[in-house]
C-alpha cells in the first residue's frame, strides 16, 4: 500500500484555467513534480518527466503551493517527488586535507591528529565502511599528557534556520580520564558557540554514528568545527579517537 504522507493535492480554484499543487513540506527536503500523459506507457512515476519549472523546490512549511497553467491534453498525471537536501558541508578525507587543520596545544607533542588508515593496538585498521582515510589521534596508539585540535574549514550556516551535525566515530580511549569534545567556534575569531560531548569514555567495537543539533547561537554564523582530544599521563595502549564521514546538514 502506497501511503501519501506529503499530502499531495492536484486542482483547480479558476475552473480548470490553472492546475494548482499543494503539499505537507518540511526543511530537509526538496521537491520536484513530474509529469505524464501516457500512464500505461509509462507506469514509472521515477521515469517521468519533471514539469518545467517545478524541480529541486525548496520547502516553505508546513506547506508548499505551486501552479501551472492547465496542460492541453485531456488525460495528464502529476507526482511529487521528495529527495533529501544536500549537507551543507560534507567531508569523507578521501581526497585529503581540503583545508582541514589540525594543532598541538600541549608541551610534549606526542600525539597529533592524523590523516590516513588507523593501526593503533586496539581499535580500527580503516576509515569508516572500510574506506581507506579517516582522522585519528595518532595512526598508532595516543601518547600522554595530550591536548590537540583538528578543526574544519569554514562553514557557512548564515541562511540555515535548523542544522544538524553528523559524523562516524571510533572510540577507542582508556575509557577513565582521557576527554574528547566537539566545540563549534565562530570563524572570525574562533570564540566558542557550542560545545557537544560525543562521550568517548564509551568503547566501540566499529564505527557508530553520532548526531547533535546545533544551538539556534550557531545558525546564521560562519564557523569551524573542532574535534578536541586531551590524554592524562597514565601510557595506555589504545587507538584513541577516530573521526569520519563528517556533515552538516539540514533540518
Amino acid at each position: 500500500v502506497s501511503i501519501d504522507r506529503h499530502n499531495f493535492v492536484v486542482s483547480s480554484a479558476d475552473n480548470g484555467a490553472n492546475i494548482d499543487f499543494s503539499w505537507d513540506s518540511n526543511g530537509s527536503e526538496l521537491y520536484s513534480i513530474v509529469s505524464t500523459d501516457d500512464p500505461v506507457a509509462n507506469p514509472d512515476p521515477n521515469t517521468w518527466p519533471v514539469v518545467a519549472a517545478l524541480e529541486n523546490i525548496a520547502a516553505t512549511p508546513p506547506l508548499n503551493l505551486a501552479s501551472i497553467p492547465k496542460p492541453a491534453e485531456a488525460l495528464r498525471l502529476f507526482k511529487l517527488i521528495a529527495a533529501p537536501v544536500p549537507p551543507l558541508f560534507s567531508e569523507d578525507f578521501e581526497s585529503g586535507l581540503n583545508g582541514w587543520t589540525a594543532g598541538i596545544d600541549d608541551a610534549l607533542g606526542n600525539t597529533a591528529w592524523e590523516l590516513g588508515a588507523p593501526n593503533g593496538t586496539s581499535g580500527p585498521i580503516t576509515g569508516a565502511d572500510g574506506s581507506a582515510n579517516a582522522f585519528s589521534t595518532n595512526l598508532g596508539d595516543y601518547g600522554i599528557d595530550s591536548d590537540i585540535f583538528l578543526r574544519s574549514p569554514d562553514i557557512d550556516l548564515t541562511g540555515a534556520t535548523a542544522a544538524c551535525l553528523v559524523f562516524e566515530q571510533f572510540r577507542d580511549a582508556d575509557g577513565f580520564a582521557d576527554i574528547g569534545t566537539v566545540r563549534i567556534l565562530k570563524a572570525s575569531d574562533l570564540s566558542e558557540l557550542q560545545v557537544i560531548d560525543p562521550d568517548v569514555f564509551a568503547l566501540d567495537v566499529d564505527f557508530v554514528s553520532f548526531s547533535a543539533d546545533l544551538d539556534p547561537a550557531v545558525l546564521g554564523e560562519t564557523i569551524i568545527i573542532e574535534f578536541r582530544y586531551q590524554s592524562d599521563n597514565s601510557a595506555d595502549g589504545f587507538s584513541g579517537w577516530t573521526i569520519d564521514n563528517v556533515e552538516v546538514t539540514l533540518k
